[in-house]
């Protein structure tokens, strides 16, 4: 409980000359670390590989060998951080990426807990995919390459050689904004896809206003394993603007085609017609 005390004129001015004092004394202190970037420090793909030393080969096996960080893109404390994805699936012990994986699925809002061996939860991942329209993950996977990958904790960039694309994400406290750059003039999608491992979520396309929204049902680990949490993670996808051709129709819905179990999904075409009218290159902002 807070409580307000009342002081007297007297002591108000006591207590002032006193602030001002301190803070003198603190302004005259060297400027210790105030001012620096410290980010260039930070290496987001530390622990996203099995370890190999001679202690965890000795001693660990399976999920011991895994720290199970990912290159989270965010802030300190923020509500969400923003991964690429290398696994589907919400798994327990799982985590979103991993370094020697070769294959690309998207860009996951997550609420992993980066080094842990629990789950994600109420997450919702975005794949942007160009050309022949096709929602099997094992079929729409990109590789990609650690070379032309640049990775953060404020920013991620990755080129998409399949689809000519290149995909920048960054991040502020309770969202983040996905640029896609396509290189060749072609079809655009975007498939937004909640990661439900239980076969559950919800997608709306908002086509006149340019959003899609929706959410996936979180699930109980250990005490009622698979129980409704009673609580879901909602997302509102929202196109600022885009390069090239704007073109809104009815967007294809897909149900049990992006993930096992199956789940949920839906592809708003963003740019081009497929197989006719391509959009020219340009950049797509979300």
């Amino acid at each position: 409980m807070l409580k307000f005390l009342p002081f007297s004129l007297s002591a108000q001015r006591k207590i002032g000359r006193g602030v001002v004092i301190v803070g003198l004394l603190l302004n005259g202190l060297p400027q210790i670390g105030i001012g620096q970037d410290l980010v260039q420090y930070v290496q987001p793909l530390a622990g996203t590989a099995a370890s190999t030393t001679a202690a965890s080969l000795k001693h660990g096996s399976g999920t011991e060998h895994l720290a199970n960080t990912i290159p989270a893109v965010g802030t300190p404390f923020g509500m969400t951080q923003w991964t690429p994805q290398t696994r589907l699936s919400e798994t327990k012990c799982q985590a979103p990426y991993y370094f020697r994986d070769s294959l690309l699925t998207g860009f996951r809002a997550s609420h992993w807990l980066s080094g842990s061996c629990t789950q994600d939860y109420g997450s919702v991942t975005l794949m942007p995919i160009t050309g022949k329209l096709d929602t099997k993950a094992a079929r729409y996977a990109a590789p990609y390459s650690h070379r032309t990958e640049t990775t953060s904790p404020a920013y991620y960039r990755v080129q998409l050689p399949r689809y000519q694309l290149t995909t920048e994400l960054t991040a502020t406290a309770r969202c983040a904004m996905l640029q896609v750059t396509a290189a060749q003039a072609d079809s655009l999608y975007l498939l937004i896809t909640p990661n439900s491992d239980q076969g559950q979520g919800f997608v709306q396309v908002d086509a006149q206003r340019g959003e899609v929204w929706g959410y996936n049902p979180v699930h109980r680990i250990y005490q009622g394993w698979g129980e409704a949490a009673g609580f879901s993670g909602y997302f509102v996808v929202q196109v600022e603007r885009t390069g090239g051709r704007h073109v809104q129709r009815r967007p294809a819905f897909r149900r049990g085609a992006a993930a096992k179990p199956p789940g949920t999904g839906c592809l708003p075409r963003l740019s081009g017609a497929e197989g006719r009218n391509p959009a020219h290159p340009g950049r797509h902002v979300f």
